[in-house]
């Protein structure tokens, strides 16, 4: 258990002797970090008896650095004391950790307020409100505040813990997971009360979308303590308020990953001798903040007056302008990725206020300015993410400096980092939350991230965009109709960030519409010039029900000034019942292209192709798997999903030879690349055939031919077209013998210019596909041919070509000492939808000195996914490794030398693609060997890749055997 923010492993026993119908007992419980360092195992013990089952729990953290790892399970007769003591849950305060599976524990309900916390399990009764489970496992209990009636708005529940002795020196950490999840969420507060005096130390208000957060308290005192939850409801009844996993930890408590300055300032630190004063932290009952000298300001986190910031004072007579307060970061390490994201939402809201600086300390010395902010900005919070790149340890720093003006002040709140850079302004596919988009006051609605899974009352799409599953986050109105909080007119606006002046720009998003009555979802640009009023200009619109899928939407952007993209949902209630959504956007510069007109994903019909009438079956559309068994897809190639929707032939009826033609509209004559998806899976299945037909004569022989079952999977295919003459695509499917022979097409796209090159690489060309050095490794990959300089290692030829002119990567092992690694990273790869992909590569190990070779992803050097060592011989070997991964990651070839200079690593030919790897002996010979070779030594000549008849008259095969032809 090592890491700052883990949270707590568990073992609980279930007796089986009663049926498995008492709830499992508690045997054995530790919190926090216990291990010193990555190689520090605990031993853990407990005393057993009875008949039954184990479960061991690793209860997640507040951040990523909160991994547990368990080994070397053993049950032996005899008894024992629990070890380590501080795993007993029966120690003091183990009353107060609770996770409500069965009981409330040492938690009392209060007979001063007006309704009780509710145990319950699964989802909350109500819709659009409370969690669908509960955090622990999903399947087990919490409690909650239903704010059904008869509740009124205002009610309060409240829930009190048991008393607590007084804590030590170093106090105690009181953590605890919360879900507050509705339209019209009220206020959940935490407050500590000693000797019946109560101290709030914890709010928070408002939807906080739906999923379940972490919070945690640092108690210190010398007196008995109780903890109070305090429930209090909404304006109607979309406001559950959930409350689960109570832990209760002796100690200080670990630094969290976001810090809103509620208490402190976390492991952020005043700067001693860089600035001229320290920051303060202040609420918004500070009276002294604000440009009258009496407005009251909501921290960011929670939203209500009484949070905590760190703010500049600048009615403060003893400062000057000029002068500046820092707060430094603690040391962080080097970052994995070569970069982490410091994200800080900011306030200022009068003009010459002053600015807001970050920098990067490294070693001592303090970077240039990597972000800054000055000027009025409106009295809103806004977010800003900087992006820190370091391969050392480094501090990050922020600056707040005085301005002229005497009124207002510099204020900064929810300061934390996340691994890997920045999202670029614009960017988010809402699955760590919302960006710097938000809610604002003035409408009516507002906009909630959410997953289809947590929409339990069926509303919503069945799937995000981003990831493509029930799992997945985006944006979601609710617009269930609700006649205490909609009228005519309801609207929800979603405000961006404040982004720069700008002469061409394209917004990119993914929408969802679906249901019936009036409805539209609308985006505009507003320009942002404080104080001054704002300019709205509309700049998308669409209206109306569009079906169960994500829409592409995009549109220009051009402003003199600085500006905001606002997306606005506005519906008529009393005619609409239905769902909107966005999902994945983003900001590009430039102008946003012309949609191709050929592209097809057959998620809006037929586009610009259509059927012809003069061939006997048709091409129908089809989602999920096909009528009949053990032929077709499962899922489209678009989307990877049961709903997305692909084109097919079902051969359940007609005769052997029988077709069906799918024709595009006239294409202008030149250059172009035709591109596709085919799905060809069954015993009986035909043959796929593509025609080129131009205006000037029939369409003549295919261009292009595929014939019998190529697997259970999307393959990518494409022909260059050129034409001096206007020309149509035919794509013709021919039946198979029987109804295992359905063959699927989809995302079709036809596009001027030369087909893309293939993703392989060859390291052919000088760019080495965008593969780079790792700069944090011991030495460089070397581009070669032929052999390589060090006689007896090292290949002699390429694998691509098998010749001395033929390129490769490869590492000279000459003047190296053992444990020296280098590393060669790959270009940013994006997966497929099914986020499976299927790599390929050649490797050559031949010397007496040989080390090892491995295959990594840049995100986990520490865990590679293959790795192989030693004298291979003198010749090239296949490889295909499995990599699953949702989101886009760089992967690394790592090569370690030996003891001696014969030790020559090289590498070739790397390709992937979708899917799962098949076993690494199934070849068809179409593209290339697979992953067979010709041996270099102990035979007398080579196999031969041949196409059409053997090069002898009379002998060998005239056709091969996959498809059937020349």
């Amino acid at each position: 258990m090592y890491g700052t923010q883990i949270a707590d492993l568990r073992l609980y026993k279930q007796d089986v002797s009663s049926g498995n119908t008492d709830p499992p007992e508690l045997l054995w419980l530790l919190y926090g970090e216990q291990s010193t360092d990555q190689t520090h195992w605990i031993q853990g013990q407990v005393t057993l008896n009875g008949t039954f089952t184990l479960e061991f729990w690793g209860v997640v953290g507040i951040g990523f650095y909160s991994d547990i790892a368990l080994d070397d399970i053993l049950v032996v007769p005899g008894t024992c004391d629990v070890a380590p003591p501080a795993a007993d849950p029966n120690q003091a305060g183990q009353g107060i950790s609770c996770s409500f599976d069965s009981t409330i524990c040492d938690w009392t309900q209060d007979v001063t307020d007006q309704f009780d916390w509710t145990l319950f399990s699964g989802s909350t009764p109500s819709l659009d409100t409370g969690p669908s489970g509960d955090h622990t496992s999903g399947t087990g209990g919490y409690v909650f505040t239903e704010a059904s009636a008869p509740r009124l708005p205002g009610d309060i529940a409240i829930l009190t813990s048991s008393e607590m002795a007084p804590t030590g020196p170093s106090g105690a950490c009181f953590a605890w997971w919360y879900h507050m999840f509705g339209g019209t969420m009220g206020t959940f507060n935490v407050y500590q009360e000693n000797n019946g005096a109560r101290n709030q130390r914890w709010s928070r208000t408002g939807d906080q979308a739906n999923e379940w957060l972490i919070a945690q308290l640092w108690i210190n005192s010398t007196e008995p303590t109780k903890i109070l939850f305090e429930g209090i409801v909404g304006t109607s009844w979309e406001s559950d308020i959930a409350i689960d996993d109570i832990t209760y930890l002796e100690g200080p408590c670990p630094p969290p990953a976001i810090c809103d300055f509620s208490d402190d300032i976390c492991d952020w630190s005043q700067e001693t001798l860089l600035d001229d004063f320290d920051w303060l932290i202040g609420s918004g009952a500070d009276t002294r903040y604000g440009p009258s000298g009496t407005s009251s300001l909501p921290d960011k986190t929670s939203g209500v007056i009484g949070g905590g910031y760190e703010f500049i004072d600048l009615k403060d007579s003893a400062l000057n302008p000029g002068e500046s307060a820092m707060i430094n970061s603690a040391l962080r390490s080097p970052p994995d990725s070569g970069a982490d994201c410091l994200g800080l939402w900011y306030h200022i809201d009068a003009v010459d206020v002053g600015a807001i600086n970050v920098y990067q300390l490294t070693n001592g010395t303090l970077s240039d300015v990597l972000w800054s902010i000055d000027g009025n900005r409106d009295d809103y919070w806004w977010f800003a993410g900087v992006t820190m790149i370091s391969r050392t340890a480094y501090q990050a720093v922020i600056e707040g400096v005085v301005g002229t003006g005497s009124q207002g002040g510099i204020t900064i709140d929810e300061v934390g980092f996340t691994p890997g850079p920045c999202n670029p302004p614009g960017h988010c596919n809402f699955e760590n939350g919302m960006c710097s988009w938000q809610n604002r006051g003035g409408d009516n609605l507002d906009w909630e991230r959410t997953s289809s899974s947590a929409n339990t009352d069926g509303t919503g799409p069945a799937y995000d965009h981003t990831m493509g599953n029930d799992l997945g986050f985006y944006m979601f109105v609710d617009t269930v109709p609700d006649p205490v909080v909609m009228f005519t007119g309801d609207t929800a606006d979603l405000y961006s960030e404040v982004f720069d002046p700008v002469d061409e720009a394209c917004f990119t998003f993914w929408y969802h519409i679906r249901g019936t009555g009036s409805a539209s979802l609308i985006a505009s640009s507003l320009d942002f010039a404080p104080p001054t009023t704002h300019t709205n200009v509309q700049l998308f619109n669409d209206t109306g029900d569009r079906g169960d899928g994500w829409l592409y939407g995009q549109f220009n952007v051009s402003s003199l000034l600085e500006y905001q993209i606002v997306i606005s949902a506005v519906i008529d209630p009393l005619t609409w019942v239905g769902d909107i959504a966005i999902d994945d956007t983003a900001l590009f510069q430039g102008t946003c292209g012309v949609p191709r007109p050929w592209s097809c994903t057959f998620e809006d019909g037929l586009c610009k192709y259509e059927q012809l009438g003069d061939d006997e079956l048709d091409w129908s559309f089809n989602q999920g798997l096909t009528p009949s068994v053990e032929t077709g897809p499962s899922a489209d190639h678009t989307t990877g999903l049961v709903t997305g929707t692909y084109i097919f032939i079902e051969t359940s009826s007609g005769a052997q030879g029988d077709a069906s033609r799918l024709r595009s509209s006239f294409a202008p004559a030149g250059s172009y690349c035709l591109e596709f998806w085919y799905h060809m899976y069954g015993a009986t299945i035909g043959s796929l055939n593509i025609y080129i037909q131009n205006n000037q004569s029939a369409a003549g022989l295919p261009v292009w031919t595929r014939t019998g079952s190529l697997g259970n999977s999307w393959t990518r295919g494409s022909v260059g077209v050129v034409d001096v003459y206007d020309f149509r695509v035919i794509y013709e499917a021919v039946r198979g013998s029987s109804f295992t022979g359905d063959i699927a097409l989809d995302d079709l796209d036809l596009y001027e210019g030369e087909c893309e090159a293939a993703h392989a690489c060859d390291f052919q060309s000088p760019d080495l596909c965008q593969y780079i050095q790792d700069d944090t490794d011991d030495f460089d990959w070397l581009w070669g041919d032929g052999s390589t300089d060090t006689v007896g290692t090292g290949p002699d030829v390429d694998a691509t070509y098998g010749t001395v002119y033929g390129k490769y990567m490869y590492i000279d092992a000459t003047n190296k000492t053992l444990g020296d690694t280098a590393r060669l990273v790959g270009p940013t790869f994006t997966p497929e939808p099914s986020g499976v992909t299927c790599w390929t590569f050649y490797y050559s190990m031949y010397g007496p000195d040989v080390y090892t070779l491995a295959f990594k992803l840049q995100s986990d050097l520490n865990t590679p996914l293959w790795s192989t060592a030693g004298n291979l011989g003198n010749a090239w070997y296949g490889q295909q490794v499995t990599v699953t991964s949702s989101i886009p990651y760089h992967l690394i070839f790592e090569a370690t030398v030996g003891t001696g200079e014969l030790g020559d690593i090289a590498i070739d030919d790397v390709d992937y693609r979708d899917g799962v790897c098949d076993d690494s002996v199934s070849c068809d010979f179409e593209t290339d060997l697979c992953l067979w070779g010709n041996t270099q030594d102990g035979d007398d000549f080579d196999w031969i890749r041949q196409s059409g008849a053997s090069p002898t008259t009379g002998t060998g095969p005239l056709a091969d055997h996959t498809l059937g032809n020349r």
